[in-house]
């Protein structure tokens, strides 16, 4: 009643009971009669009707004003969207990553942090506050990146160890937390070398022993064998702390036949030889 009452013209048609009420549904109904379009009503016997070209320019000013609608409403939403991008951009930036390489790294050894920001630094730079839960990782206090700077490295030292170390990397900013993972390994035995392969009885070597990483406080024991009894040399060898290497003498006894020992250094689960033949 209220869309025709609003949107039809004046040579609107009325007829009080030319057309009776066939159909008993609650809506109305719609029926052409020639020129005319009828809208019956079920609760009475009234009808109205109107020119069939008269009601489909009604229609299409309503089809304009609901497009116009719908065009309106996605432009609000298309503004609202774009105003939230703006104040994401444009606000400050956040703390997005914080990565270690390499995240294994022998004691002593460094390793190298990145932290990464969403955006660029502003004018003033900003400020990344950095710690670390191992004494035997140190890091910067903090990091600073310039203006305009969207990630920015710093350097992870760490000091000889004797057995392998997990540990963590912190970054915040503003609130915002990023941790890494560290793992500091125990040096590894990699090498034995002999200052000669064959030596006369009763004649001296000099063996070196080398380690991947530099011995912690206190030095590490290196166990050492032969698979002869032939060859003298202490059970135990110590590379002093801080160090990746050490020397030592191999002492061989008088011989009456040429004879071939095995020189074998052990720490932990590796193991390296050396063979040595002792000649009359």
């Amino acid at each position: 009643m209220g869309l025709f009452a609003a949107d039809t013209p004046r040579n609107l048609l009325v007829s009080r009971s030319p057309v009776r009420t066939v159909n008993q549904r609650s809506l109305p109904t719609r029926r052409n009669l020639g020129n005319l379009v009828c809208v019956e009503l079920s609760t009475q016997s009234d009808s109205f009707c109107v020119q069939d070209s008269i009601l489909h320019m009604t229609l299409n000013r309503l089809k304009t004003r609901l497009r116009t609608l719908c065009v309106l409403t996605l432009l609000a939403l298309a503004l609202t969207a774009s105003a939230s991008s703006l104040n994401h951009s444009y606000g400050p930036p956040v703390l997005t990553s914080l990565t270690v390489s390499p995240y294994v790294v022998f004691g002593g050894n460094s390793s190298t942090g990145t932290v990464t920001l969403s955006g660029p630094a502003p004018a003033a730079g900003i400020i990344v506050a950095l710690s670390s839960d191992l004494t035997t990782v140190t890091v910067p206090t903090s990091v600073t990146l310039a203006s305009g700077q969207t990630s920015v490295k710093f350097t992870i030292n760490t000091t000889p160890i004797s057995q392998v170390t997990f540990g963590s990397i912190t970054a915040k900013l503003n609130g915002v937390t990023k941790t890494a993972i560290i793992t500091v390994s125990a040096p590894v035995l990699t090498g034995l070398t002999l200052s000669q392969s064959t030596v006369q009885g009763s004649k001296s070597a000099v063996a070196t022993l080398t380690l991947s990483s530099p011995a912690p406080a206190g030095g590490l024991a290196i166990s050492m064998s032969a698979s002869t009894t032939v060859a003298a040399f202490l059970n135990s060898v110590i590379v002093p702390a801080g160090k990746t290497s050490v020397t030592f003498t191999i002492i061989t006894i008088p011989l009456t036949t040429k004879t071939s020992d095995t020189i074998t250094a052990t720490f932990g689960t590796a193991s390296v030889s050396a063979p040595l033949t002792i000649t009359p």
